[in-house]
């Protein structure tokens, strides 16, 4: 069954035979993998942006880290929809913040 974005995550997650322990752990490891890919381009990025090859090496890499926990596997609609809603909550680790920035008298706080 396809995964809409406007389905809700407790939806999603009995579509992934997963139990809110594993569930956690997804969404953990979704994250990882994609602050490595912001990492890497050096910016926030959207996942519809995200060129096919990247795509799929996630895919692999987080359905091979699901494996190796015992956690079901997830289908390419639920990194789909998990990926556009972290990547949303991300940030490059090397991006500038008002607080990182020098300091200016006239920039509001």
């Amino acid at each position: 069954m396809e995964v809409l974005q406007s389905d809700k995550a407790p939806d999603v997650q009995k579509l992934a035979c997963m139990n809110n322990e594993q569930w956690a752990r997804f969404a953990k490891i979704a994250h990882e993998e994609g602050q490595k890919l912001c990492n890497c381009y050096r910016k926030s990025v959207s996942w519809p942006d995200v060129p096919y090859n990247e795509s799929e090496k996630i895919f692999t890499n987080i359905n091979a880290r699901l494996e190796s926990e015992g956690i079901p596997m997830i289908t390419r609609s639920i990194l789909r929809w998990r990926m556009r809603t972290t990547l949303r909550k991300i940030r490059p680790n090397n991006s500038v913040t008002v607080a990182t920035l020098p300091y200016n008298p006239t920039r509001p706080c």
